[in-house]
């Protein structure tokens, strides 16, 4: 923190790269009381510029709001032609699109009644969205990933609200995931976490044959059936901790890596299993392997 004067304190930007010990990353972490209290924005487009950053990330720090004035500023005088990831609320977003040629990554939060159009952003192909219903969001592009974020007791039920072909959907929070009702065509993952106490994912659906991972956090696996599994021939990664039992891990084969944590199986049976190359299962009464001896091959 920086001080400003003898009564206040305001968060200084945070540098996330290869210089400053974070290997592999590009990240520009700014505050809305510096953002506030910034008389002009050489510094930040220095920074930019000899740290070669790719990512912003914008938080609230000590204030709760961006000053509509600075906001106005920032985007007229920083250079973000190079940035490639844009995470912020309470922003234009179709301004950050004009602004970002080359963006790939941004954060969506459309709480509070926005509609936002991303069809002219050629490159952005990976979304963080809060506040979806439906229709707020125009453009996103077939080979997408979405992630969404819900709110306890939230239904994802949205019927033919996204492209058919998609690479992957996250949602966290909701209570039901209704992924039929999508009507995807073409899909390589999906995860849940911290909800989904109801997800409805029927084994015709057309997209499980291409489905490579799952990933199911203290939620519902009763779509995980043996034909479901049957037709899901192209999953490598299977991640469940926490959810309901499954019923039976029957047609399961060849995984590359299996973790199933705090989640019963009901007939008991891991033997499938044994065709994997690692595995990770919580011991639990009655089941007819024991964990350590699943195959462990972290190659």
């Amino acid at each position: 923190m920086d001080k400003e004067n003898d009564r206040y304190t305001f968060m200084k930007p945070e540098i996330a790269c290869s210089e400053t010990g974070f290997k592999g990353r590009s990240d520009l972490i700014l505050y809305y009381d510096m953002l506030n209290r910034m008389k002009n924005y050489f510094e930040l487009n220095t920074i930019i510029k000899k740290f070669h950053i790719k990512c912003i990330i914008i938080q609230r720090g000590f204030d709760d709001k961006w000053n509509i004035e600075k906001k106005s500023k920032f985007f007229n005088e920083v250079d973000l032609h190079n940035i490639t990831e844009f995470f912020a609320s309470e922003v234009n977003y179709e301004q950050i699109i004009d602004l970002c040629p080359n963006i790939t990554t941004i954060e969506l939060d459309l709480r509070g009644k926005k509609i936002v159009d991303v069809s002219k952003a050629k490159k952005l192909k990976y979304f963080s969205i809060h506040g979806f219903n439906g229709f707020n969001v125009k453009g996103i592009k077939n080979e997408s990933s979405i992630s969404f974020w819900g709110k306890p007791g939230q239904k994802f039920e949205f019927p033919n609200s996204l492209p058919k072909r998609l690479n992957s959907l996250g949602f966290l929070y909701y209570k039901s995931i209704d992924l039929d009702s999508l009507n995807l065509e073409y899909l390589e993952s999906f995860d849940s976490s911290y909800g989904g106490k109801s997800i409805i994912v029927d084994a015709n659906n057309a997209f499980v044959p291409y489905l490579k991972s799952i990933d199911i956090r203290r939620g519902d696996c009763s779509f995980f059936t043996p034909s479901f599994i049957n037709r899901a021939k192209a999953l490598k990664v299977l991640m469940i901790e926490n959810c309901t039992p499954i019923f039976s891990l029957k047609g399961i084969c060849y995984l590359n890596h299996v973790s199933i944590t705090g989640t019963d199986i009901l007939d008991k049976d891991l033997t499938p299993l044994k065709t994997c190359k690692y595995v990770n299962v919580t011991d639990k009464k009655g089941f007819n392997m024991r964990n350590k001896d699943l195959p462990k091959n972290t190659q």
